[in-house]
């Protein structure tokens, strides 16, 4: 869970509140977690140690895409402005 807290930026209560008891499965959250946790696995089998980096394993998380946001940004849809002219 500290995985989930993490990534997206957010305490407990976020799929766990609303003065439920936490083991309650009607958040929608929770359904929207769990497809998360499936498509993470699912790209981690599919493209086992792949990678830029020639060290190591490479494994996909929460936090490739959210980065602390809840509602992560498609790195496609992102402005970037083209670089300073150099003086």
């Amino acid at each position: 869970m500290g995985e989930f807290r993490d990534a997206l930026n957010v305490d407990c209560n976020y799929c766990h509140g609303g003065g439920r008891p936490q083991e309650v499965d009607i958040n929608p959250r929770k359904d929207i977690a769990r497809k998360m946790i499936m498509l993470v696995r699912q790209i981690n089998s599919n493209f086992p140690g792949t990678g830029v980096f020639p060290v190591g394993d490479q494994a996909v998380t929460c936090w490739t895409c959210h980065r602390g946001d809840t509602h992560p940004v498609s790195l496609s849809n992102k402005r970037y402005d083209p670089p300073a002219p150099k003086q």
